[in-house]
């Protein structure tokens, strides 16, 4: 079953992530803003170089801090550019609230993004110049892992526990290597810790998706219950006499509603619910490929709260 990503692969979509201003509006923002040169020493360092770890900065609980921090980072990963200032805004993925710092080169193209949290823990960041591999080795997927460690450990991130699965995403042209969250050992696949690493090893991007979370219910619905508000789902759209039609086994997932089956079940800011995650195919009238559905049952209320499909 395919399951919704988390992340776009593309630099487009990558950098199109929902933010809502929180106070100044973006344009009145940049109007406002001073400017911070970042030169790195000796023009930026070899490709791959090796990044060394910078104490943590102070909580940055106001922008000027958050905007010093990224300036701070922006020079340990050899970025270069003009930042500007920091735009405090909500995070449309996670509900929180950030800080956002753009950098842009002398010709005002977008050259970085960093966006941290208001305690100054980096939740997003992405480098948009061409890099070029020069002599250094290119890393295998088998290397990968453990250079997308490495730069956890340059940007004062915890590297997640378990082992991260690898691609290679060719919009960004670089590694994505991904940890899921887990909640008391329970999936959350919308959730987690993603890290584009280019193919000579520098940094590409990162992202830190950590929704909130709703209560777990002391004694979640049962899989029979589960099960069964999946079969009156399928009664209702006269899917259930299709004899193409089979029904995986429920499991538990932490999901965000999207109301997929029930618009009023959509929610806003959004938090992980525990559910049942229910996934049945079938081949509609006329088609030759089947088509993949999952829909999640609240383990707390037995209502379907989100679902996706594939065709």
């Amino acid at each position: 079953m395919i399951q919704p990503a988390p992340f776009e692969s593309s630099r487009r979509a990558f950098l199109a992530r929902s933010f809502v201003p929180a106070g100044l509006g973006v344009a009145l923002a940049l109007a406002m803003a001073g400017t911070v040169l970042v030169r790195p020493p000796g023009g930026g360092g070899a490709a791959g170089a090796p990044v060394a770890p910078a104490p943590l900065p102070a909580p940055a609980l106001d922008p000027k801090a958050s905007r010093q921090a990224a300036v701070d980072l922006a020079v340990r990963l050899g970025l270069s550019g003009i930042a500007g200032t920091a735009m405090r805004q909500v995070d449309g993925v996670a509900g929180r609230v950030v800080d956002t710092v753009e950098f842009h080169g002398a010709d005002g193209r977008l050259t970085a993004e960093i966006t941290s949290a208001t305690d100054g823990r980096l939740v997003r960041f992405v480098d948009l110049t061409d890099q070029p591999a020069g002599g250094a080795p290119r890393l295998a997927a088998t290397t990968v892992p453990a250079a997308a460690r490495g730069l956890l450990a340059a940007v004062r991130l915890p590297v997640p526990p378990g082992e991260p699965v690898n691609t290679w995403d060719a919009g960004m042209d670089a590694w994505c290597v991904r940890w899921t969250r887990t909640i008391d050992g329970i999936a959350a696949p919308t959730d987690g810790l993603s890290v584009w690493v280019r193919p000579a090893g520098r940094l590409k991007a990162l992202d830190d998706i950590e929704s909130p979370v709703s209560p777990a219910p002391p004694q979640p619905l049962t899989v029979d219950a589960a099960r069964a508000a999946v079969e009156a789902y399928l009664h209702r759209l006269g899917l259930d006499v299709l004899p193409s039609l089979t029904v995986g086994v429920p499991r538990l997932a932490w999901v965000l509603p999207n109301g997929f089956a029930d618009p009023t079940e959509a929610q806003a800011p959004p938090a992980l619910h525990l559910a049942w995650a229910v996934t049945f195919s079938y081949v509609p009238p006329g088609w030759s490929e089947r088509h993949d559905v999952e829909l999640d049952v609240d383990a707390t209320t037995g209502a379907l709260i989100a679902g996706t499909e594939t065709a």
